[in-house]
């Protein structure tokens, strides 16, 4: 005879035995201490928002807190971030990883997200995973010519692209001013003009011929400056060999040069400073950014 006590054990045994056989199953069916390498291959700094992988058992994305309290993770040009990870219900099934990020920088908005999704693999425990993070960033994220009207008698692209590079010098100023600082054990102080051309009065000047200024005792001139104003006057035959080149960031690391030396000769600093300073200028813009291609001579600067 089983008397009410008994059965009340009973039943709760079961439930017990129950609640332990599900929770083996959810256990077994966890990929675990998944080894996740995320990386910013973009052009820009970069903040990721959002990792996600597809359970195609049950056709949906599920999203995994793995950033922290900040709930996103802040990435460097080229850095790399690594994460040791649990992801339920996909050991031993195929999935896909999904990572959305965007721009990130003090100088605008963060923008528009974008997403960089794997191909296809079969979730093991302890395997590795590397997601390059290199979905291009809208243009309106991230980094933007943000002072486009200081920039006159450009083409839409010039405009666009030149004003890429001094935001870049703003937002990095600092770290850029410290570069220029420490040239070859040379004790120079940059002061607070140069920052401020960078930052708020710098202008731009697309010459439309090569009269003028922009020829000289010793042949043609890439640009000038007068320490009288605020102006890079960039010249028509320098414009001409800029666009021949190849790739953005190719193109750009030559208007950074040019307007860091030109610049240079508004805050009154002469001609042999300045041809030291823009080729570091060009060496600090292609250590910030691993898809430049091209040599300081190949901007004609040299």
């Amino acid at each position: 005879m089983i008397t009410r006590k008994l059965l009340a054990v009973t039943v709760l045994l079961v439930g017990i035995c129950l609640a332990m056989a599900n929770t083996a199953l959810a256990l077994g069916d966890t990929c675990s201490n998944v080894d996740i390498t995320l990386t910013n291959a973009t052009a820009v700094k970069i903040k990721v928002t959002k990792f996600e992988y597809y359970d195609y058992s049950d056709k949906k994305w599920r999203t995994e807190s793995m950033f922290g309290l900040d709930g996103h993770k802040k990435l460097g040009l080229g850095e790399s971030w690594s994460k040791t990870q649990d992801l339920e219900h996909i050991e031993n099934d195929n999935t896909k990883f999904k990572v959305t990020y965007e721009g990130d920088t003090d100088a605008t908005k963060s923008g528009d997200p974008v997403s960089k999704t794997t191909s296809d693999f079969i979730c093991k425990d302890k395997m590795k995973k590397a997601v390059i993070l290199d979905v291009a960033l809208p243009i309106t994220t991230g980094i933007s010519p943000s002072r486009s009207s200081d920039i006159k008698d450009c083409t839409s692209q010039e405009t666009t692209e030149i004003g890429l590079a001094i935001d870049f010098g703003s937002t990095e100023w600092n770290e850029f001013e410290a570069v220029l600082e420490d040239i070859r054990d040379w004790s120079v102080t940059i002061g607070n003009c140069l920052e401020n051309r960078f930052k708020k009065s710098g202008k731009v000047v697309c010459e439309k011929s090569m009269k003028g200024s922009c020829t000289s005792k010793d042949g043609t001139n890439n640009g000038f400056a007068s320490p009288f104003n605020e102006k890079c006057h960039m010249c028509p035959d320098f414009l001409t060999k800029i666009r021949a080149i190849s790739g953005k960031t190719n193109r750009q690391a030559c208007y950074f040069a040019l307007v860091t030396h030109e610049w240079g000769h508004t805050c009154e600093r002469g001609h042999k400073t300045l041809e030291i300073i823009d080729d570091e200028a060009f060496n600090f813009w292609k250590s910030k950014h691993s898809d430049v291609t091209i040599s300081f001579s190949e901007c004609g600067m040299r």
